[in-house]
């Protein structure tokens, strides 16, 4: 799975990728294309807060008040959807990762939808 996110320290706007297991059941920090600093986005082992098991990003930010848009592209649906649509949502993709993500292969976490 791909997550895009604003580091809030540097503003780097980032893509990376990471497994959903991973994601969904154990822990992943990733590293800013920016400043380098480390960005917490799951953490089910209770690695970063041993009194409970933070869960993802999406949880985190929940519980911080803010908000995240999840988007998964299905293939069928979406096998209409050009890469020049695509691109709207993902600015800073490659090609092959356009072709992922009209595939349904790669799930992200948007910045904001295309105006």
């Amino acid at each position: 799975m791909m997550v895009g996110f604003t580091c809030k320290v540097c503003s780097t706007r980032s893509w990376k990728f990471m497994s959903k297991k991973a994601y969904n059941h154990g822990v992943v920090i990733i590293k800013c294309s920016g400043c380098k600093n480390n960005h917490l986005m799951a953490d089910h082992l209770g690695w970063f807060d041993s009194t409970k098991k933070v869960g993802t990003i999406e949880d985190i930010m929940k519980e911080k008040g803010e908000s995240v848009e999840r988007v998964s592209f299905n293939p069928v649906q979406n096998a209409s959807l050009d890469k020049e649509m695509l691109r709207a949502y993902f600015k800073d993709a490659s090609d092959s990762e356009l072709d992922e993500i009209q595939q349904g292969l790669i799930e992200f976490l948007p910045k904001e939808p295309p105006k």
